[in-house]
């Protein structure tokens, strides 16, 4: 799976949105959308999106999706 798939698919398990994490974080909405899509964040942004979620980094490039732990 790609990042926006895992990234959304991590969000609707926390009971969250993309957007509502982006949100949280005071970031633009745009950069959900963005991210959704198929844009990637930058490193530091990967990691801040992780503790926000409580996942690790592999996490968003998983390709099986029982392979998510949390934290």
């Amino acid at each position: 799976m790609d990042f926006a798939t895992n990234f959304k698919r991590i969000c609707k398990e926390r009971g969250t949105t993309p957007t509502a994490v982006c949100k949280q974080l005071n970031l633009s909405t745009s950069k959900a959308n963005a991210w959704t899509t198929g844009s990637l964040p930058k490193e530091p942004m990967l990691i801040l999106l992780a503790q926000t979620l409580n996942c690790s980094v592999m996490d968003f490039f998983a390709d099986d999706e029982t392979t998510i732990t949390p934290r």
